[in-house]
Order: structure tokens, then C-alpha cells, then sequence
């Protein structure tokens, strides 16, 4: 039997779960099934960490690993302070993007990311910066995850199309699609 925590956070849902023997690639297709399993958009599990005050390995529902994902990342850190395995206040976690500092409270957990990548290498996109895909102009940039932000003014189906620009040919690894709407300036 496998214990475990389900969080959300914006929109994102997690399962957070003690390491395991098992393969954690199959664990994570199987408990993140929709149908089948528990649900989620992937699975955290907590190590010791030799650099940092812990660390965060994170599957997608996929099985395939991510180098961090900020809400995720939220989450397991609230999931961690629960369990006793980190103290409230200034903390470091190492994920596979790099070490990230965070500020954990007891009603607020915040992340400091850096800057933005602007000039990504050929491993994340095919022909980098303003790229225009169906019409859209996606600014692409890398946060410890890449993402390509559209900036909308009418309403789309955005989950069609997330999915469709998310594995475009011009992604070799994917990307997190993310669109804005300025409502006012």
C-alpha cells in the first residue's frame, strides 16, 4: 500500500508520495491515470539533498521527468513543512533546473525563480524568440521549465490549442503554454 497526499495549486494537481522501491516513471503513469488512478498532473517525491535543504523529484503523469514546476513546487513544499521535513522560513530545494530559494510561512509559500531565459538553445526550440504558429506570436522563454506565452484579446479554446502549440514539431521537448489576457495597462 502507498500512502499518499493529493494538493492543488492554481489549476495543477499533485500527488505527493514517500520515496519508493519501486520504479517511480511506472508509479507516476499509473496513480496520475484520470481513470484508473488517483488523478493528478504529476507525482512529487521528497529526497535528502547533499546542496540544499531538500530535494524535489518531480514525474509528470506521463512518468517522464521534469526539471521543476512552480506550482508543483509550492506544493511540496507545504507537504513537506506538514511532515516536519522542513522548518518555516528562508529554505533552499534542489530540483533537476537548479537550486530554488524559498520563503515558507505559515499562509504564504513564495518562490524565487530568477530571470527568465530569453535565448534558448536548439535543445528546447527549433528557431528561437517571437516564434508564429497558427497566426499566434509565442514568446518563448525557459523559467526551470519552458514556456511559450501568447498574449490573447478574444476568446479561444485554449485547451485544444495548448495541446496542439504544447507538442508542436518546433518544441523537441514540449512546452507549457501559457496565455494572457491584458485587461488593462
Amino acid at each position: 500500500m502507498i500512502r499518499f497526499e493529493k494538493y492543488h495549486g492554481t489549476g495543477n494537481d499533485f500527488i505527493l508520495i514517500e520515496p519508493q522501491l519501486n520504479d517511480s516513471s511506472l508509479l507516476a503513469k499509473r496513480l496520475c491515470d484520470r481513470h484508473f488512478g488517483i488523478g493528478a498532473d504529476g507525482i512529487m517525491i521528497p529526497h535528502p539533498s547533499d546542496i540544499a535543504d531538500i530535494k524535489m523529484e518531480y514525474l509528470n503523469s506521463d512518468g517522464s521527468p521534469a526539471p521543476m514546476c512552480g506550482n508543483g513546487l509550492r506544493c511540496f513544499v507545504r507537504y513537506c513543512l506538514n511532515h516536519g521535513l522542513l522548518a518555516k522560513g528562508p529554505l533552499t530545494v534542489e530540483t533537476m533546473a537548479g537550486i530554488i530559494d524559498v520563503d515558507a510561512q505559515d499562509d504564504a509559500i513564495s518562490l524565487n525563480l530568477g530571470l527568465p531565459l530569453l535565448d534558448l538553445d536548439s535543445k528546447y526550440v527549433i528557431d528561437n524568440h517571437e516564434v508564429v504558429i497558427e497566426g499566434l506570436t509565442l514568446h518563448t522563454l525557459f523559467l526551470g521549465t519552458l514556456h511559450a506565452v501568447i498574449i490573447v484579446d478574444e476568446t479561444i479554446d485554449i485547451q485544444s490549442l495548448g495541446e496542439k502549440l504544447s507538442y508542436h514539431p518546433r518544441f523537441p521537448q514540449a512546452i507549457n503554454v501559457n496565455f494572457v489576457n491584458i485587461l488593462d495597462r
